[in-house]
């Protein structure tokens, strides 16, 4: 069963290209003579500060085309050379992050050292790539009235939404997910130098990387008919770092703003609608500086970026317990609650020119973290909020590129993104490590925070290959992707307990099956492909193809045991999932008139959904297992209790669930959905475009996009069938606003029989086209 998203977008780009090839820019071309016939064997050069090596140089084929590809986002110079002809020399091209510009040539019989300069502006349609893309400079972020964050940046894509927003930068690192056409937010990707960069909390859509933008050149933002190199269609962000260069240059950078800068709307209105308290700032800081140069000039650059930043602000109609002696939740109006953060960046790059075909190039980052009264809001005040702690956020890259020969490339990376991040009891409380408390009626919770308790650590290790082989015409890539490496997450909460009062008066305890620690496995998800760049006159065909493996597995498991619940132990779980897929991606793209300005193209696309050890998770027989369950409480002294506010065994009845601390098998997954080929949740992406180019530095660009979801799964309880449902019908009130003035009778609903009412579930996930 598949259903379809349709999405119409028309932009306007201003001095940005609107589409690109792959994870490097590139310049390409046809050489010709005065006469209009292609020449062969011309020497093109691309020259630019950005690139440690200072030269790329290529061959124009039989064709009299070129590309040069691989090329770090700057200002370019090319050159054309041959024998018996003069040196034709484009100057001021300004190549951003991940787009293929268009610089043709004629060449004039004249003596080679003859040279003749031209000069214009960059372009600005993409005439060969079919990637839907959007780049964001450096000079962009700076002036964007949000925080530098690559997910706030984002949302302002054309076709890209967000679940949440933020205003002058008051949210901090929260971070957005993003998606476009139909897509979805799990599946958005963040990498740093085309690797992959996530703390598998949410598969591939969280990670603690906090943008430092001191350090970051350009973010490229992928949202349409997405390469080969990739498995996933959603919103793939990749930030592009700065390198160094040949000369010592720094920046430095100071934001600040306080509750002066920032109007309240809280008036009596609003007052006697019990908004006491908005969403306000108490202060914003952001505060940079960085130093670029070489070490060795021509032959070892570096670069380095420190970043301090962090919030501190009031949540709407949050505060401080007054009373802490009774269960009736008093607040403290003299008291708000706030929410603070703070953040630190420290990166550096290194990047060594070997020879005259070997670079290699590291990275490495570390970005501690730490949010005071994470989750505060009206519900959770201020004890009963927690602390996100990210004492070790640390990503690291190495790039190793060999230029094998004029038309041969060869690259090899490998990341690692290792995290542990903690939710814990806040610091400035005093009953935040005893019983939580919530009162029923008004679901307010208070004293300490009511749900679990974690501390994470995950370190995915992420590595790419690639053999790049170009001709004029023709550009070829082969290459793999392999992600893996383990997740653990430490569960407890305080006491095993959380209590329930009703209006004050204790009512009900939830008892955990805390503490216990999970252990899952990505063991590979591997994709292998190839993809081409043929052009041919005015048209290039764009088409690749992607094998993806994808498998996780559960490590053996030992609780020790806690207040409620003794020892447990559960056996590993292998290939869970088992996934293999093949997905092609082809795309045209055409020249209209020949004057690179105006290009049209069509793309169809196959994506699975991407995944890290989302699996494991789910079949965890930890996770699986029934972790809490209710008892109701008598703590008043008339029922039988000490009224103590403390839960003993005498003042509790029964477990609402017999089946507490035990396996749940009332859930189980039909195999045809985690095991085999073309099993794997995917979506088909079809999308048109018109680019064209109004002005110097403008261009105009019309996109359709439609997008067919396929492989849903539904789950359907096998011990209970449609004869189980019996209809039922209920009066309507009566009242003059109501049809006829009311008191007729609604039908139509259905309610399971009392014989089936409270069994255990016989639950299976399945396909939904099993159903028809």
């Amino acid at each position: 069963m598949a259903s379809g998203v349709a999405a119409l977008a028309f932009a306007i780009v201003v001095s940005l290209p609107a589409t690109a090839l792959a994870q490097t820019s590139g310049i390409a071309g046809v050489v010709k003579d005065t006469s209009g016939a292609v020449m062969p064997g011309v020497t093109v050069e691309a020259t630019s500060p950005a690139l440690i090596e200072r030269v790329r140089t290529v061959t124009t084929d039989s064709q009299g085309q070129y590309k040069i590809l691989d090329l770090r986002p700057g200002t370019y110079m090319v050159s054309f050379i041959l024998p018996g002809f003069s040196t034709v020399k484009r100057e001021g091209i300004e190549l951003p992050a991940t787009f293929t510009a268009t610089v043709n040539a004629d060449l004039r019989v004249g003596a080679l050292e003859e040279t003749v300069t031209v000069t214009g502006a960059s372009p600005v349609v993409d005439t060969q790539n079919v990637i839907r893309r959007q780049v964001v400079s450096k000079d962009t972020i700076d002036a964007m009235p949000t925080s530098k964050n690559w997910s706030t940046i984002g949302v302002m894509t054309i076709g890209v939404s967000s679940n949440q927003n933020d205003v002058g930068g008051s949210a901090g690192e929260h971070q957005n997910q993003l998606k476009a056409h139909g897509g979805s937010f799990n599946d958005r990707l963040v990498q740093l130098d085309g690797l992959m960069n996530a703390n598998m909390a949410c598969n591939y859509a969280c990670t603690g990387l906090s943008t430092n933008d001191a350090s970051t050149q350009e973010l490229s933002y992928e949202f349409g008919a997405i390469s080969a190199e990739v498995a996933g269609g959603g919103v793939r962000v990749n930030i592009i770092p700065k390198d160094g260069g040949n000369r010592f240059s720094g920046s430095a950078f100071l934001n600040f703003a306080n509750d002066k800068l920032q109007g309240n709307n809280v008036d009596d209105t609003l007052r006697g609608q019990s908004v006491l308290t908005a969403d306000s700032i108490l202060k914003i800081y952001d505060a940079s500086g960085a130093l670029g140069g070489p070490l060795m000039k021509d032959k070892l650059w570096f670069f380095t970026a420190h970043r301090y930043w962090g919030y501190e602000q009031i949540r709407t109609n949050t505060f401080y317990e007054k009373d802490q002696s009774t269960f009736v939740f008093t607040p403290d109006f003299t008291r708000p609650g706030t929410e603070t953060q703070r953040n630190v960046s420290d990166d550096i790059r290194l990047t060594w020119q070997m020879s005259a075909k070997n670079k290699l190039s590291g990275y490495f980052s570390i970005g501690p973290r730490k949010t005071e009264h994470w989750t505060l809001g009206s519900t959770l005040q201020p004890d009963a909020s927690n602390l996100q702690n990210l004492p070790k956020n640390n990503f690291g890259t190495v790039t190793f590129r060999s230029t094998l020969s004029s038309k041969a490339l060869f690259e090899a990376a490998m990341g690692r993104m290792e995290e542990t991040w903690t939710r814990e009891p806040v610091e400035d409380s005093a009953t935040s490590h005893g019983y939580p408390v919530t009162e029923q009626t008004t679901g307010i919770s208070f004293r300490a925070y009511p749900n679990t308790f974690s501390s994470n650590y995950t370190a995915l290790r992420s590595y790419r290959s690639s053999l790049t082989y170009v001709t004029g015409s023709h550009a070829f890539k082969a290459g793999m992707t392999l992600q893996e490496g383990p997740a653990d997450t430490d569960v407890y909460t305080n006491k095993d307990t959380f209590l329930t009062v009703r209006n004050g008066l204790p009512f009900q305890v939830s008892v955990r099956t805390t503490p216990y620690t999970t252990h899952e496995r990505l063991v590979a998800d591997l994709g292998v492909y190839g993809q081409d760049t043929w052009t041919i006159k005015r048209l290039t065909v764009n088409a690749g193809l992607r094998w993806d493996y994808l498998n996780n597995k559960v490590l053996a498991q030992d609780a020790p045991g806690g207040t409620w619940i003794g020892p447990r132990h559960f056996e590993p779980l292998n290939d869970v999932p088992d996934f293999k897929d093949l997905s092609p991606r082809i795309g045209i793209a055409y020249d209209l008139f020949g004057n690179g300005k105006t290009a049209v193209k069509a793309t169809i696309s196959r994506y699975v959904q991407t995944s890290t050890v989302g699996f494991a998770r789910l079949l965890n027989p930890l996770n699986t297992s029934v972790n809490t369950a209710t008892r109701a409480w008598n703590d008043a002294v008339a029922l039988g209790g000490n009224g103590d506010g403390i839960p003993q065994l005498s003042e509790l009845g029964a477990l609402s669930n017999n089946a507490f601390g035990q396996v749940n098998v009332a859930t189980r997954y039909d195999p045809g959905t985690i095991h085999g080929f073309d099993r794997r949740r995917n979506n088909w992406e079809v999308s048109t475009t018109i680019s064209h180019e109004l002005l110097s530095r403008v261009a105009a660009e019309v996109s359709y996009f439609r997008r067919a979801q396929g492989h849903f799964t539904t789950t359907d309880n096998l011990d209970v069938a449609p004869g189980d449902f019996q209809q039922y019908c209920v009066t309507a009130p009566k009242d003059s606003r109501l049809p006829d003035g009311g008191g007729n009778q609604i039908c139509g609903l259905y309610d399971i029989v009392p014989a089936k009412f409270g069994i255990a579930t016989n639950n299976v996930v399945t396909f939904v086209d099993n159903y028809g």
